[in-house]
């Protein structure tokens, strides 16, 4: 859970009323780290509620099979932390059509994927380039394939004359007339 927090502090300055002091009130949100420690105190972490508010937006704006992009930030076991305002994970076997030999030459770039599942109660997103990769690959073959069937019309062509095969290389390369 989320809590807004107006801190107020005081400080000495050179602004503020005669005497110099002035009030600054700062607003925050923060997530609930503990309840309380061994000196009653309640923690709160920014880092926890920027992580909370991070994967909201990301739920509430892509579903699986979503296009996103992101940068590479770091190696980890079995592939790469992929940053999309939440770090994702894209996996080895999913960064190309082949498994690159080095997976830490994509560290700092960007990358765009295809949300394979999203994992809500874990807080995980797999992503996949490979998947993106051929899907492109599939329509390009499709658009072809379209542009091809709208090229190729029937050919009506009258027939002149018939020839018999022996005659044809009497005359040469088959030229009639």
């Amino acid at each position: 859970p989320l809590h807004n927090l107006d801190l107020a502090g005081s400080r000495r300055g050179g602004h503020g009323d005669a005497r110099g002091a002035y009030q600054t009130v700062v607003h925050h949100v923060a997530g609930l780290k503990d309840l309380e420690d061994e000196s009653g105190i309640i923690k709160l972490s920014k880092r926890k509620a920027d992580r909370i508010r991070g994967w909201e937006r990301i739920l509430e704006s892509n579903n699986e099979g979503d296009i996103i992009e992101g940068k590479a930030t770091r190696k980890i076991k079995g592939g790469l932390l992929v940053d999309i305002g939440v770090p994702v994970f894209l996996p080895a076997s999913q960064v190309d059509i082949r498994r690159p030999s080095d997976i830490g030459v994509y560290i700092g770039k960007m990358i765009r994927a295809e949300i394979l599942k999203i994992d809500e109660e874990r807080r995980n997103i797999v992503i996949s380039r490979r998947k993106l990769i051929e899907r492109e690959r599939n329509d390009k073959k499709e658009k072809k394939n379209e542009a091809a069937k709208k090229e190729a019309q029937p050919l009506h062509k009258a027939v002149l004359s018939l020839i018999s095969v022996s005659e044809c290389f009497q005359r040469g390369p088959c030229a009639v007339g």
